[in-house]
């Protein structure tokens, strides 16, 4: 879950870019952070992205974030949000 995660943020990333990753602690949980300096998501593919086989790719399967997001679904407690 983490590698799709972080894959699709190196992919959106230009050459030479910083990835950062951090853990913040709540009084009730925990939010692990991704963040890179990549394109923007586009405001209209917002509601697509965790579709399976929706990319904006040539040569990728398409399942990786929807995988992601149905893994943390699954466990209730948990949200994928993107910025």
């Amino acid at each position: 879950m983490l590698r799709n995660l972080v894959r699709n943020t190196i992919a959106a990333m230009p050459k030479g870019s910083k990835l950062k990753i951090w853990l913040q602690k709540t009084n009730s949980h925990g939010i692990l952070h991704i963040q890179g300096s990549g394109v923007d998501i586009q405001e209209d593919m917002l509601n697509d992205i965790f579709n399976p086989f929706f990319t904006t790719k040539m040569f990728d399967t398409a399942l990786g974030l929807a995988i992601t997001q149905q893994v943390v679904n699954e466990h209730k407690q948990a949200n994928i949000l993107h910025q």
